[in-house]
């Protein structure tokens, strides 16, 4: 994961189609000109001069999807249970 220090960097990566979070781990998406913001608690979606302005002082990273690896041993096992 790249730490991001500009806002205005955040903002191009968003619009580059890269999904960040910050410290607090709100997940930022950009479709049709705004900024959506997720939360655990809230969403929320900002035009660019809000989310400039209220983000103005976070750090951001780019949001790592890590392919998740199946076990085929794991999976065999668990379809070979009978249940009852």
């Amino acid at each position: 994961m790249q730490e991001i220090i500009e806002i205005k960097e955040a903002l191009q990566l968003l619009k580059d189609k890269i999904v960040l979070k910050d410290i607090q781990s709100n997940r930022f998406i950009y479709k049709k000109k705004r900024i959506y913001v997720y939360s655990s608690n809230s969403s929320y979606n900002l035009n660019e001069e809000d989310f400039l302005a209220l983000f103005k002082d976070s750090k951001f990273i780019i949001e790592d999807f890590e392919e998740e690896i199946i076990d085929l041993e794991k999976d065999k096992e668990y379809y070979s249970f009978k249940h009852k």
